[in-house]
């Protein structure tokens, strides 16, 4: 009876050994992949940060650049404006020229016509004075 009892203290003892390795063993297994899966994720977002590194260091780049073409645009757009505003001034100046011309062509032409309309009078009158003179000798 002691021989069985002990036996089955022994099934016992080696059935818990037995299940408790099994659980540890299960354990074991478990942390193992959980170290993979912790590995993988590791990898994962050291990989993510690089890709954001990269991303924002793009970014960076493309901000610079278009803040640049900005800045080369707006100096395009003042030194056209500076290029226009100085030929607008040639051409006003040009036509204020081309109007003063007008004006003292227009004003020797009408001198011009008071001079010979002056001079068309005086024959009048010298030919007038004449011809009284010539009709009063006549007459006289």
């Amino acid at each position: 009876m002691f021989g069985l009892w002990l036996h089955e203290k022994t099934l016992r003892f080696t059935d818990n050994h037995f299940t408790c390795f099994a659980f540890l063993e299960a354990k074991l297994t478990a942390l193992e992949e959980f170290r993979v899966q912790r590995d993988n994720l590791t990898e994962e977002k050291d990989q993510l940060k690089k890709t954001l590194e990269e991303e924002r260091s793009r970014f960076a780049r493309n901000y610079d650049e278009l803040e640049n073409n900005l800045v080369r645009y707006r100096e395009k757009i003042k030194n056209d404006s500076v290029t226009m505003i100085k030929k607008m001034a040639c051409d006003i100046q040009e036509a204020g020229k081309l109007c003063l011309t007008a004006t003292v062509k227009e004003a020797i032409s009408a001198n011009i016509r008071l001079q010979d309309e002056a001079w068309i009078i005086y024959s009048f009158i010298t030919i007038d004075l004449a011809s009284l003179i010539v009709i009063c000798i006549f007459y006289l």
